[in-house]
């Protein structure tokens, strides 16, 4: 079973986001957020495999977080979902399993799914 968390800052995205994911049978979501502070604490708390993310979200976005838990959590397969195509350097940067872009293509992110 792999363990992930989903951070998105739009409440109709995340729901929409977390239900799909729900519904794959071998990922189990241990965490659902709509921040950067709380999200890191949930990261380093639950250890996820795989936390699939937004990248500009309050109070820390979601590219600071990943760098504060990179070090810690190396295997941790991250997947930013944002609007913003200037940020896709960093995300490779930072070993960023996928980037994809808004609207969400579902089918590309279930592809992810067997990291």
């Amino acid at each position: 079973m792999i363990r992930a968390i989903i951070a998105e800052d739009e409440d109709s995205l995340r729901r929409e986001i977390s239900r799909k994911v729900m519904g794959i049978s071998d990922v189990k979501v241990e965490y659902i957020t709509n921040e950067g502070k709380d999200l890191l604490n949930a990261i380093l708390k639950v250890k996820p495999e795989l936390a699939i993310l937004d990248i500009k979200l309050p109070e820390m976005t979601g590219l600071e977080v990943v760098k504060n838990i990179r070090d810690l959590l190396p295997n941790t397969e991250i997947i930013f979902i944002t609007s913003y195509e200037e940020y896709i350097k960093d995300a490779v940067r930072l070993y960023a399993a996928d980037y994809i872009i808004k609207p969400i293509n579902y089918e590309r992110l279930f592809n992810k799914k067997e990291i």
